[in-house]
């Protein structure tokens, strides 16, 4: 399961990522992200949570890579990922990051309000 929506007032990107995704819940996430993101300005932040996702197929980690460099191209500055205890995900999302070339400041926490802290202290 997934969740993403654009906040434009707040000006960031939030993609929940929930269990395991197959190759076409990937596919759609990532269209669903690159879709959401034109409602934001360039210097948006993305809140990432993947406190429960289990790591991907090589080919779903690939548009996960394609698509962490599109929203650092575009004009992400920060990503705000909420990791929890997954560390297997957390190491997945940070290599496909490197990999994709992707450039962006990475803060990671443990929960959503701790992430909703972050924001509202802009």
């Amino acid at each position: 399961m997934f969740k993403i929506k654009a906040n434009s007032s707040k000006n960031y990107l939030y993609i929940f990522l929930d269990g395991f995704l197959n190759d076409d819940e990937i596919l759609q996430a990532t269209d669903t992200a690159r879709a959401e993101v034109r409602k934001l300005s360039p210097g948006f932040t993305v809140i990432n949570n993947i406190g429960n996702y289990k790591p991907a197929t090589q080919k779903a980690a690939d548009m996960i890579s394609k698509t962490q460099r599109y929203l650092s191209d575009i004009g992400a500055v920060r990503v705000i990922r909420i990791v929890g205890q997954n560390v297997l995900g957390k190491h997945q999302w940070r290599r496909l990051q490197r990999q994709g070339g992707a450039v962006f400041e990475v803060i990671e926490v443990e929960s959503l309000a701790d992430a909703k802290k972050i924001i509202e202290a802009e």
